[in-house]
């Protein structure tokens, strides 16, 4: 009789360890798509040659000016699941001149695989650079360059995403 209510015990406290697992077990293992941006802070290139009173011109294909931002956005998945057909649009507020963006870091496939899409004419409010790439895998991260002109504000650090 006693050795019965020992093993009803038992049974019905594995069970609920069981469970318990399972739900623990589950949580672990589900799918995350999560992507992290982080923007760093623009710097003005040519803030040193201006302080010195010099006179220089900075030129860009066929664009001369004497403002040049940079910027930094690291895009990085930290979810679990290889996001397939990621994109994002990057909005650069403003009126500028120039307006260009580059994808940098160590992941050779990744970079060649990085389709930055932009409307060629210039100059522009608001310029939108369209980011594609066929699939994201946990863990891999990107970066990405954008530079421009804006005499006014550092626009850069004003950057509007759209997942």
């Amino acid at each position: 009789m006693q050795g019965d209510w020992v093993t009803a015990i038992a049974s019905i406290i594995a069970a609920i360890i069981g469970v318990l697992g399972g739900i623990f077990i589950g949580r672990i293992g589900r799918e995350r798509r999560t992507v992290r941006f982080i923007i760093t802070a623009p710097e003005d290139l040519a803030q040193g040659l201006r302080a010195r009173g010099n006179s220089f011109e900075v030129k860009i294909n066929n664009t001369v000016t004497q403002e040049l931002i940079a910027a930094g956005l690291t895009v990085e998945n930290i979810g679990n699941v290889v996001i397939n057909d990621f994109k994002f649009d990057l909005i650069v507020p403003g009126t500028h001149l120039l307006a260009q963006a580059q994808a940098t870091g160590d992941n050779v496939k990744l970079l060649s695989d990085v389709k930055i899409d932009f409307s060629s004419g210039l100059p522009q409010t608001d310029p939108v650079f369209s980011i594609s790439v066929p699939y994201f895998n946990p863990g891999e991260n990107s970066r990405l360059a954008p530079i421009s002109t804006d005499p006014f504000s550092d626009a850069l650090s004003r950057v509007v995403f759209q997942v």
